[in-house]
């Protein structure tokens, strides 16, 4: 939880009741800068504490960060807010806990060097290169060998910054989201349409752009990246003129975006609270998939804002796990919850899908789907309330989900799509009782 910063009680219900996210989420973003400078700092300390032979490197890199960010407080804000560097801190911190010796807490000189590139403040550090090269999370790649460098930079008015290893030196273009001789910039991706813009770095580089099992892509060719583009683009226009709620949300969320390694059959997307900003998603579909897709994951993100604020979950619950109507496990309350604040947002989109689509199949599917999940959020939602799992500000938000859940029972839906959305939840109930009752 980052404390020091406070929410206002309406912010709390808007975020609960799906309305005016995006005020709510610009509200809650400088918990986030709060957040990672937090966890920068206990990586310093850990390294301290436990004698890491990068302890030394550490602290004087997190000294220099404080020194760029009264320099150039707009630069060091742009590189500490990337999601890599939350995901990282998050690891090493992990990594020393558990007494891994691959914990490299000297990393953290790579933050300070980016911040003081792009924010063209005068700085001397020294870095270590990895095996794939040197990275500047949230700019960029030098090709380097494995191995100490040292990254000067000249201030205002001088040559952009440099780094060297031995003989070999990368000059870091003037633009560092361009590429340049040996170096490797993370391409600005522009999404446009009437009233939302948002701009994501497409992030195929950095070795802890987005943490977990998922397969991330290697740096895309530019055709590819072309492509991904052209489609996320259909998606936002399609979302921005019919689900604009959405759209403005996903405008304050996203940051980032991370190329996934697509499943056997459809498409994946995914967030991540060690990666706040992150959107990970695999080659876009078409612009109603990409659209839900975006719906989906804003959701995870606004929750996981909240959450680093506020526990709305018991720390030390007892028991075991509960059944989630989208998954084949138990589930737990804190699980639980963020899966019911995903369905609540799936059920608002198709909900509005639905008086969209004029092919009598598409929209049999949009009022099924609204059905099965505005029914499973609402189940879930009165598990949790009954649970005594939740906290006081758990509930006060849950008990805002059930009551808009609520207010759309009476939505009339085709009777065939009905009883299709019903059956599909009892033969979901059926296999997961069978496999865990």
């Amino acid at each position: 939880m980052t404390r020091g910063h406070r929410l206002a009680r309406r912010t709390l219900v808007a975020l609960a009741r799906g309305e005016d996210g995006a005020a709510a989420l610009r509200e809650l973003a400088p918990a986030q800068l709060s957040k990672h400078l937090l966890l920068l700092t206990a990586v310093v300390a850990q390294a301290a504490e436990r004698g890491h032979p990068q302890a030394r490197q550490a602290a004087a890199a997190l000294s220099a960060l404080h020194a760029v960010r009264r320099a150039a407080p707009a630069a060091a804000e742009t590189v500490l807010r990337n999601p890599a560097v939350g995901s990282w801190a998050l690891a090493t911190l992990h990594d020393m806990i558990n007494g891994r010796p691959d914990a490299r807490p000297g990393r953290l000189a790579a933050i300070t060097a980016g911040a003081a590139a792009l924010g063209r403040v005068q700085a001397e550090l020294e870095l270590t290169a990895d095996p794939g090269g040197l990275t500047l999370p949230g700019l960029g790649r030098a090709a380097l060998p494995p191995g100490p460098v040292t990254f000067r930079a000249g201030g205002p008015g001088g040559e952009p910054a440099l780094l060297s290893a031995g003989r070999r030196h990368v000059r870091l273009p003037p633009d560092l989201y361009q590429d340049g001789p040996r170096w490797q910039g993370l391409r600005r991706l522009q999404l446009r349409a009437p009233g939302h813009r948002v701009t994501l770095l497409a992030d195929d580089l950095d070795p802890h752009r987005f943490p977990g099992a998922l397969e991330r892509l290697p740096r895309l060719p530019l055709p590819e990246l072309r492509a991904w583009h052209e489609r996320l683009q259909a998606g936002w226009l399609f979302l921005s003129r019919h689900h604009g709620w959405a759209a403005a949300e996903c405008a304050e969320a996203f940051t980032v975006l991370v190329p996934l390694a697509g499943p056997p059959s459809g498409y994946r997307s995914a967030t991540s609270r060690a990666a706040y900003g992150c959107l990970a998603m695999s080659a876009p579909p078409g612009p109603v998939q990409v659209a839900e897709a975006l719906a989906h994951e804003v959701q995870h993100v606004k929750l996981a804002a909240l959450t680093d604020m506020f526990d709305l979950v018991e720390r030390t619950p007892a028991g075991g796990g509960f059944y989630a109507p989208w998954r084949p496990d138990p589930r737990p309350a804190g699980g639980l919850l963020q899966g019911a604040y995903a369905h609540l947002g799936i059920a608002r989109f198709w909900r509005r899908q639905r008086e969209l689509e004029r092919d009598p199949g598409a929209a049999f599917d949009a009022h099924a789907g609204y059905v099965r999940w505005r029914d499973a959020a609402a189940e879930v939602s009165e598990v949790l309330l009954g649970s005594g799992r939740l906290t006081a500000v758990g509930t006060e938000f849950v008990t805002e989900m059930r009551a808009v859940l609520d207010s759309w029972r009476d939505d009339p839906v085709p009777a065939d799509a009905l009883r299709h959305a019903r059956r599909t939840a009892s033969r979901h109930r059926a296999r997961w009782l069978s496999e865990h009752a």
